[in-house]
């Protein structure tokens, strides 16, 4: 499900057809449109089994509309309906199209429905009754036998969130989420496994022995639940699920210590991939994927409106793939077992579909280039640490992070060697941050206990 901030600058189309390598889908404009007037207010890309693409949306008249193209064109589809939303989601599996979307009442109760595409007839009809939701948002999703299901509806106020699927002409509850009250699912916050387990995020605190915020992970047959990995104790906003080919999980979110991190699961541990945290020119992620070579993209949406970007990350390193001055990104897809990214953007002329082979290095910059590394021990730490390696260069500044933002210590060193720390006593989770003047840049992770 897709929320879209918009900037009303002009948009320069050339960008995306000559930008770093990004390649029109078809024709530049699917629907074409003029300034901001009819701009892409909700948005979502998805691939059928046969490689076909389809794109759904709702622009700022309330009309739903989907199309799809077929390796030569695209066709629009009849239009789903008009109705006040806030938000859309669309899956589609061989011939069956759904349209999902969220309507948001002036009492603030927030509804979602699902309509599915009847191909003789040329129509669309509602499946069942709406799903009282506890936000404006939900994730659609279908399973391995093709039934839709939804996440994020609620039986009762402030209660955990529900797992609704749909059979014999009803929405029906199948999963009650533990500990998720407080958790918000939008578009792939989880996936379905090869064996048809639900994997999905949960998010809350604990006051015991401290105050905590934590993201845990767990996957379920709707009979029982399995924990996936270990528990991170920071909050992870916007948590995303992706499963690679051998469905190992990968993790990313907004985490309260930067704008942007990935984790994969490594045994019985979420390791950690990469994050944006120091990094003021990158902005909050907002859509994300994971390559057939286990790179991890994702686009952000700048805060000053100026522009958003698309970068990857590949053994820690993050590059990015561009910045355009557009009003929106409306999603991002990486087809499973592709290392191309395609991404459903609007400019002044309209909206269209772009790509792009992140593998392609020609033209992409480095935004972080860790020449040097360095080394924590003891790790955890008791609050007495000492940092060793070639990474503490010359004039290189040492930045610690807790895991709500906050810098804890700074420090400049014009040493070699090894640095010790011993001012750091609160337990919990520290990024670790070494800048050298020259730009590059080390981090690690570090627990106090």
């Amino acid at each position: 499900m897709k929320k879209i901030l918009t900037s009303f600058l002009l948009s320069i189309i050339s960008v995306f057809a000559y930008g770093q390598g990004w390649q029109y889908v078809g024709t530049a404009s699917i629907n074409t449109v003029t300034g901001s007037s009819g701009y892409l207010y909700f948005g979502d890309l998805e691939f059928n089994t046969d490689g076909t693409i389809f794109v759904g949306f709702w622009d700022n008249s309330n009309q739903m509309h989907m199309a799809k193209y077929d390796g030569t064109s695209w066709k629009k589809m009849p239009s789903p309906g008009i109705a006040k939303g806030n938000g859309v989601d669309i899956e589609v599996h061989d011939s069956d199209y759904y349209f999902g979307y969220v309507t948001t009442f002036n009492n603030g109760q927030s509804y979602a429905y699902v309509k599915k595409y009847d191909n003789a007839k040329g129509t669309w009809s509602k499946l069942g009754d709406s799903i009282w939701l506890g936000s404006g948002a939900m994730d659609l999703l279908l399973d391995n036998n093709g039934v839709p299901t939804v996440l994020n509806g609620l039986k009762k106020a402030f209660s955990n969130k529900e797992v609704f699927q749909y059979s014999n002409g009803a929405w029906k509850s199948v999963y009650t989420i533990p500990n998720s009250s407080p958790s918000i699912y939008s578009e792939n916050s989880a996936a379905f496994d090869s064996k048809n387990n639900l994997v999905l995020p949960t998010g809350g605190y604990v006051t015991s022995p401290s105050f905590s915020y934590f993201t845990a992970v767990n996957k379920t047959d709707f009979s029982t639940s399995t924990p996936i990995g270990d528990t991170l104790y920071f909050s992870g906003g916007n948590t995303r699920i992706k499963l690679d080919s051998k469905d190992v999980p990968y993790m990313m979110m907004n985490p309260g210590f930067a704008k942007f991190a990935a984790y994969k699961l490594k045994g019985s541990k979420w390791d950690f991939i990469g994050d944006t945290a120091g990094e003021k020119k990158v902005g909050i992620m907002y859509t994300t994927d994971i390559s057939k070579d286990g790179q991890v993209a994702f686009s952000t949406l700048d805060l000053s409106l100026t522009g958003k970007a698309f970068y990857f990350l590949e053994n820690g390193t993050r590059y990015n793939m561009d910045t355009f001055k557009t009003y929106s990104i409306a999603d991002m897809v990486i087809p499973k077992g592709t290392n191309t990214v395609y991404a459903m953007v609007q400019t002044a002329h309209g909206y269209g579909v772009i790509k792009h082979d992140v593998t392609k290095t020609t033209g992409i910059a480095n935004i972080n280039s860790p020449e040097e590394s360095f080394e924590v021990y003891p790790n955890p730490s008791n609050g007495s640490f000492t940092l060793s390696g070639e990474g503490l260069k010359n004039n290189s500044s040492i930045r610690i992070y807790n895991m709500n933002g906050q810098m804890v210590y700074q420090d400049n060193t014009n040493m070699r060697g090894n640095v010790t720390i011993n001012d750091l006593h609160t337990p919990g989770l520290y990024l670790i941050e070494i800048m050298g003047k020259d730009g590059s840049a080390g981090r690690s992770k570090l627990i106090i206990r």
